[in-house]
């Protein structure tokens, strides 16, 4: 199964990646992407929406990470929307995104 990523502005400056399938190595390079892509405009807020990802390993977690800290690191806002899969709830959980992104 492929990653489908939406991009969307939703405001001044504000983009959200809505993201479905399976993230994991094989499709990490097109998430990578997609951040890059952002990343490359001014933006004030990104908003990385997990909620119809269904599979998580740890190089999609560490490539949001990194996004995270990017943005971050600008004065912009990072928002996660976690998944609704159990499972790939339980990676991020798992590797401490939620608890890095809130500290």
């Amino acid at each position: 199964m492929a990653i489908d990523i939406d991009h969307h502005i939703t405001g001044p400056g504000a983009v959200t990646l809505e993201l479905a399938g399976r993230l994991d190595i094989t499709t990490v390079a097109t998430l990578r992407a997609a951040l890059r892509g952002v990343l490359r405009n001014s933006v004030t807020e990104l908003t990385v929406d997990l909620r119809s990802v269904v599979q998580l390993d740890v190089a999609a977690v560490t490539a949001i990470a990194s996004g995270a800290a990017t943005v971050q690191s600008g004065g912009a806002r990072f928002v996660l929307v976690e998944p609704a899969s159990p499972a790939a709830r339980r990676s991020l959980d798992y590797c401490g995104l939620p608890a890095l992104l809130s500290a």
